[in-house]
This record gives C-alpha cells, structure tokens and sequence, in this order.
C-alpha cells in the first residue's frame, strides 16, 4: 500500500522549511511530505476568511482539500493548535492527525500553559525590541539545549524575516485561540509527541491534550524541549512512520 501523504505545518515565527530534515526523513520511510508553517498557510488565504475562522485555519483547510487525497497533518506547536481549529471549525476532512508540542490552548492558568500577562508582554516587547524577545523566544524553544551565540543569531535573524507585525498577529493568535471545552469532541486517531523539557508549552498540557482526545501518550521524548522536531527528527520520523502504518 502507498504510504499516506504528509503535511507538516510549522508553529509560531518557523518557516516550514524548519521542517525539512523531519520531512526528509520521512521522504526517506517512503511518505510524500510537503512542509509549511502557519504564517505561510495565513499568507496564502485568498480574500477574507469567514468570520468564524483565522486565516491561517483558512489556508490549511485551502491546503487540506487541494488534491483530492487523503493528506496526514503533523502540527508542531501553533501548527497543532491550528490544524485543531481547522477540525472543528472547518470540518476539515482528516481521519487522524499527529501533534507535536502542541496544545488546545496556549494561554492557560499557572503550570498549564502561558500565563496572559506573559503573553501580552512579549507582545508589547515585540514592538519595542524584537530582536532581544525573538533571541529569547528561540533560546527558550532549543532549551535545555544551548545554541551557540551565532546559531542562536542566525535562528532569530530566521524568524525575525517573517516581518513583525505578521509575528504579532500570530502572538494575538495564541491569546485568543482556546479548544480546551471542545476538543475532546473530534474522536480522531490522534498521536501526541512531547518534551519532556519543554519550556514552551509544559508537559501537563500533553498529558491534558492525550485526555481530552482519548489518544495514547503521550509519547515523551526525555530530555527533549519544544524544538522537538527539529533536534530529534529521525526518531519524530519513525514515531509518525509507525502511527501511519496500516
């Protein structure tokens, strides 16, 4: 049987080709991958959404029904919590979906998520000094990995083209987007792949997140942090190889 086409969809400020040694390696197990990330899905969006969707819910449910075939998403972060409205608002038409690092919800109380306040002052600091919240922002992501001083600058510098205010309308985004008293209702085969260092969205909205959709797992990778795919791609590759197996 040909195995199942891929769409990997990158998270907040990463281009989808972020992505491309997770998608080489499962080109590699035989899957046809395509990679892309929220701000381009957002980007691509022709004309106005309707009201009850964001563009970037938009742009993949454009990218979803585009060919005719059965496509599997993979959304890394914001990517998730987007191809999350996509379902449910959209009614995209998937018959399971893998989650990496992802969440319901971004914003959510103490020890569950980000807190609000943190959220609006990356928002203001966004404005005022986007190079020092975005080096932030990519040192917490790699965490508890250190990258070196010219990687680190060359990984903000990366997500920093995406153009700020496109970058602020993604943070408002993830202030408003929230599926924690819904998801429980798409019934998908689901796969959550988490760190279990992630600094980004904590390992409780993992284990919340396998709860509300009945799904196994998590499936933790130890030590690993929100750059999950990134710095781990063989074994993400291998994890999404075996779940899409007949």
């Amino acid at each position: 049987m040909k195995p199942r086409p891929i769409l990997l969809i990158a998270g907040w400020g990463f281009k989808g080709d972020a992505l491309r040694e997770l998608g080489d390696s499962l080109t590699a197990r035989g899957h046809a991958v395509e990679r892309t990330s929220v701000l381009e899905l957002g980007a691509a969006a022709e004309g106005a959404p309707a009201d009850f969707l964001s563009p970037y819910a938009a742009g993949l449910l454009r990218r979803l029904g585009k060919d005719g075939e059965s496509v599997a998403p993979v959304g890394w972060s914001m990517g998730g919590l987007v191809l999350l409205e996509a379902i449910l608002e959209g009614k995209a038409l998937v018959d399971r979906m893998i989650l990496m690092s992802s969440t319901s919800s971004f914003v959510s109380p103490v020890g569950e998520g980000v807190p609000p306040a943190n959220l609006r002052a990356m928002a203001r600091g966004l404005k005022r000094n986007p190079e020092d919240i975005v080096r932030r922002f990519v040192a917490d992501t790699f965490a508890p990995e250190i990258l070196p001083s010219d990687r680190l600058a060359a990984e903000a510098q990366t997500v920093l083209a995406s153009g700020v205010e496109e970058l602020a309308e993604g943070l408002e985004y993830l202030r408003v987007a929230d599926f924690r008293d819904r998801f429980g209702a798409i019934g998908l085969p689901t796969l959550v792949l988490h760190g279990t260092e992630d600094r980004i969205i904590p390992r409780k909205v993992a284990e919340r997140l396998c709860s509300g959709l009945k799904a196994d797992g998590p499936l933790w990778f130890e030590g690993a942090g929100h750059a999950l795919p990134i710095q781990y791609p063989d074994r993400v590759a291998a994890a999404i190889d075996r779940f899409l197996q007949p």
